[in-house]
C-alpha cells in the first residue's frame, strides 16, 4: 500500500468513526477540544507546566491584551479582526483538564471559547495537551508524523503525489470544495476557460472587479491577487488540518464540520456553557461585544494615536498641523494633548473603572463581563503608558520653540484654559 493509500484510509477511517453528529456530541463538555493558533511554541514555567503567555505578558503590559483566545474542536478561520490561515503552531488542549487549573473561561462559543488567566502565570496547560507544528524534515510521501506530544507537518514543496493525496482527502473525505486551488492551479498554467475567468469576475465580492480587471496591465498578476493565498500555502492549510485531525483523534477527539455561527452546533455548545454556569454564545462575535474587548480597543486607540503624533513629530509645526486638524474630530487626541502641554498624566485606569459602572456596555447585548485578572493587566498598563506619554513630553520639549508650540496650541478652542481644566475632569477619553 502506497503512502498516499494510507493517508487517505486514514482520514476516511476517522471520519468513518464519527458515530454521533456534531450536535448531539458537543452537548457534553468532556468532548471539548481547545484549539489555540500561535506563532510561538508554549513556554515552561519553574514547575514543568507548559503555559501561553498573554500579549500583556510577552510584551512586560505595554500591551494590555489579558486574554487567550480558543476554538472548540476545528481551527479557527481568518475574519476581520486577524488572519490564522498563516501560523504554523496549534496547541491542543481537553477543555475540562485546562478549565480545572485556570477557573472557567469568560465565554463559551464554538468560534471563540477565550480565558483571562492570571497575569503572572498565563493559561496553564494540562499534561495531556499536544502540539501541532512545521518541519522540514519528513521523508518523501509523509505528510505529518506524531512524535509523542508533538505533531509535526510538512508544510512546503509537495511532490504531485503529494498534492493528490491532499486534495483527494479534501474532496473526497471532507465533501469540502477547493474552488480557490482549482482555479489558481489552472490560470497559472494558462487553462483558465473564458467562461471560469467572466463567471470568477461576474461573481467577485466587488462589483467593480471586473471594471479593474479589463484596466489592469498584468491582468495575470491581477487575478492572482484576487487569491489570498498561493497554491502552496493553500496546500499547507490542508495539511495543518489534517494533522491537527489525526492528532485529536488519538487524543480521544474529534474535529467538527459544522463551524458557522448560530449552526445547530454551535447553539448546543452555547446550551451546554449556561448549564455550566458559564457565558455562552452561539455566534461568533461575542468577545467584540464584551468589556474586556471594549477595553482593549480603548488601549489600542490610546496607543495608535500616540504612536500617530510621534511620527508628525519631526518638527514642532508638523506636529501643530496635525493636532489642529485631528484634534477636532479625536477626542482621544484631544485628551492626549491636554496632558502633554499641562505636563499630567492620563487618568486610563480610573476610566476604565468609570466605564466598567456605566450603562455603555451593557448596550447592544453586549457581555457584561469582566474579571479581577483584566483589571490587574490594566492597572499594570496604565503607568506604563503615561511613562511614556511622559518620554514623548520631554523628547518634544528639548525640541526648539517648544514654548511657542504650546502657546499657538492654547489659542486653538479645544485647548483653551476652559477646556483643559475640564478635561482634567472628565474621564471619558
Amino acid at each position: 500500500m502506497t503512502s498516499a493509500e494510507k493517508f487517505l484510509m486514514a482520514a476516511e477511517n476517522l471520519l468513518n468513526r464519527r458515530g454521533q453528529n456534531d450536535e448531539t456530541y458537543m452537548e457534553d463538555p468532556s468532548h471539548w477540544l481547545l484549539v489555540h493558533a500561535t506563532k510561538y511554541t508554549p513556554k515552561q514555567n519553574t514547575a514543568g507546566q507548559y503555559y501561553i503567555p498573554t500579549t500583556a505578558m510577552v510584551t512586560d503590559f505595554k500591551i494590555p491584551r489579558g486574554t487567550i483566545h480558543t476554538t472548540l474542536n476545528h481551527i479557527v478561520y481568518s475574519h476581520g479582526q486577524g488572519n490564522w490561515d498563516e501560523i504554523g503552531t496549534l496547541v491542543l488542549a481537553p477543555y475540562n483538564s485546562t478549565a480545572e487549573l485556570n477557573g472557567n473561561p469568560l465565554e463559551i462559543s464554538y468560534a471563540d471559547t477565550y480565558f483571562a488567566p492570571n497575569p503572572d502565570t498565563g493559561l496553564i496547560l494540562p499534561p495531556q495537551t499536544r502540539i501541532v507544528t512545521t518541519t522540514s524534515n519528513l521523508p518523501e510521501g509523509t505528510l505529518y508524523e506524531i512524535r509523542g506530544n508533538t505533531t509535526v507537518y510538512k508544510s512546503t514543496d509537495y511532490t504531485p503525489a503529494e498534492t493528490e493525496t491532499i486534495l483527494t482527502i479534501v474532496r473526497d473525505v471532507w465533501k469540502r470544495s477547493f474552488d480557490d486551488y482549482i482555479k489558481y492551479d489552472k490560470w497559472s498554467r494558462g487553462e483558465l476557460e473564458d467562461w471560469e475567468l467572466t463567471q470568477l469576475l461576474e461573481y467577485s465580492w466587488d462589483k467593480r472587479i471586473k471594471q479593474m480587471y479589463n484596466k489592469a496591465k498584468d491582468k495575470k498578476a491581477f487575478i492572482r491577487g484576487l487569491y489570498a493565498y498561493s497554491r502552496e500555502e493553500l496546500l499547507s492549510q490542508y495539511v495543518r488540518e489534517i494533522a491537527a485531525r489525526a492528532t485529536a483523534e488519538q487524543m480521544g477527539y474529534r474535529f467538527i464540520q459544522e463551524v458557522y455561527e448560530n449552526s445547530d452546533t454551535a447553539n448546543a455548545i452555547e446550551k451546554t456553557a449556561e448549564k455550566l454556569g458559564t457565558q455562552g454564545n452561539s455566534s461568533d462575535k461575542g468577545h467584540f461585544n464584551s468589556i474586556s474587548s471594549k477595553i482593549e480597543d480603548q488601549f489600542f486607540t490610546f496607543g495608535n494615536q500616540l504612536e500617530h503624533l510621534k511620527q508628525h513629530s519631526k518638527n514642532l509645526d508638523e506636529l501643530y498641523n496635525f493636532i489642529a486638524q485631528e484634534s477636532r474630530h479625536s477626542n482621544f487626541y484631544t485628551k492626549i494633548v491636554c496632558a502633554i502641554i499641562n505636563d499630567t498624566e492620563l487618568p486610563l485606569y480610573q476610566q476604565i473603572q468609570d466605564n466598567i459602572k456605566q450603562d455603555y456596555y451593557k448596550k447592544e447585548n453586549s457581555i457584561a463581563e469582566y474579571s479581577e485578572n483584566l483589571d490587574i493587566v490594566a492597572q499594570r498598563w496604565s503607568p506604563k503608558a503615561n511613562q511614556e506619554l511622559k518620554e514623548f513630553r520631554q523628547t518634544l520639549q528639548k525640541m526648539p520653540g517648544y514654548d511657542k508650540f504650546v502657546t499657538r496650541l492654547r489659542e486653538l478652542p479645544q485647548f483653551s484654559v476652559t477646556n483643559i481644566i475640564q478635561n482634567r475632569q472628565d474621564y471619558s477619553l
